[in-house]
């Protein structure tokens, strides 16, 4: 990939001792864990440690901490043994979660990061590194609350983590990049509409069947927390909303529901709808279930640009999700011939 070993973190806090060596022969040192029993198993002395400490993840609804993480309490007894064990521990890390209510949560753990840092410079080995993780918010209407999250840690790392400290603070903000990068069209590959009973009343309820998949580019996991909205591609996009809607997966799995009896616009069958938001967790699950198969990736660029950006396609030796196929299309030409979209297609800006 070209990219310096001292620039990879082997991020994982369970890993498989094969990975490890794997890790070591290229030279990628910097890792993380979070127990004692992980120590034992580390075999190369040149490895650079990042203790994983639990989040405040106060009013997550995804949090990390049961899976991952030691406490502030258990940190002392972890960074002991570390010692003992002639281990090299640099500094801590930590993931708040995700779909959080209040960015205060990174000021909150970052002063829990400081204790250990504390614990550690009065045990003799003092860290260096402080790694914020992720959970930044992406997506086109986010950016106010990335404004409060990024205002919540720099005045957390000016109050405890100065440039006087010494001390490298980086992150991990994936979601963050890519939330916002790609588009997914989907088509209506079908229709329904029959009359529901709910809370006893009649109602008129419409099924949509589309050419995705919770078990393909839909995440079964993450897709309720994405805040995805979904437009015509063709004119009209304005339509009212007014029509009670279950979105249904195009596979014969029974348990794939995009959207469950939500407000919708009116479809037809073969037309194309467009997904925001659908750059994070969705190309890297794609598996082809049930025929639903690897939607090509168009990247959309002004005119001037589709040569360049072809070029780069041409010579990375990296693919979106299981090496789809990728092409750059110019804007113009996009806007002109809808059409070019065809058997599902995820579009990148």
């Amino acid at each position: 990939m070209g990219v310096d070993p001292d620039r990879i973190i082997y991020a994982h806090t369970v890993k498989s001792t094969s990975h490890m060596k794997f890790a070591a022969a290229h030279s990628v040192t910097l890792m993380t864990f979070d127990c004692v029993e992980e120590l034992h198993k580390i075999e190369d002395k040149d490895a650079r440690l990042l203790l994983r400490i639990k989040g405040d993840s106060e009013g997550c609804k995804i949090s990390f901490d049961e899976k991952f993480g030691c406490s502030v309490d258990e940190a002392r007894h972890i960074l002991e043994t570390a010692r003992d064990l002639h281990c090299n521990v640099v500094g801590v890390c930590f993931h708040v979660g995700a779909v959080y209510q209040n960015p205060r949560i990174f000021a909150r753990t970052i002063q829990m990061a400081k204790m250990v840092f504390d614990m550690a410079t009065e045990l003799g080995k003092p860290m260096t590194i402080l790694n914020i993780g992720g959970g930044f918010p992406g997506g086109v209407r986010s950016i106010g609350k990335f404004k409060q999250v990024c205002e919540s840690v720099r005045r957390a790392t000016d109050e405890y983590f100065p440039p006087s400290s010494g001390v490298e603070i980086i992150a991990e903000p994936g979601q963050f990049f890519v939330a916002s990068a790609y588009h997914l069209a989907v088509r209506v590959v079908g229709k329904r509409r029959r009359d529901i009973v709910i809370d006893g009343v009649l109602q008129t309820h419409q099924d949509v069947f589309l050419n995705e998949s919770r078990d393909n580019c839909v995440s079964r996991h993450l897709y309720q927390f994405s805040d995805v909205n979904i437009i015509p591609l063709k004119e009209p996009r304005e339509r009212k909303r007014d029509v009670l809607t279950t979105l249904w997966g195009g596979t014969c799995n029974p348990l794939d529901v995009i959207d469950p009896r939500k407000m919708f616009f009116d479809v037809n069958v073969d037309e194309w709808l467009l997904m925001d938001n659908m750059g994070a967790y969705t190309l890297s699950f794609a598996c082809g279930f049930n025929g639903t198969g690897f939607p090509i990736v168009h990247y959309i660029v002004p005119p001037a640009a589709v040569s360049s950006v072809s070029q780069v396609i041409e010579r990375s030796a990296l693919r979106s999700g299981y090496s789809q196929p990728e092409k750059a299309l110019s804007r113009d030409l996009f806007s002109k011939k809808r059409g070019l979209i065809s058997n599902g297609s995820c579009s990148g800006h």
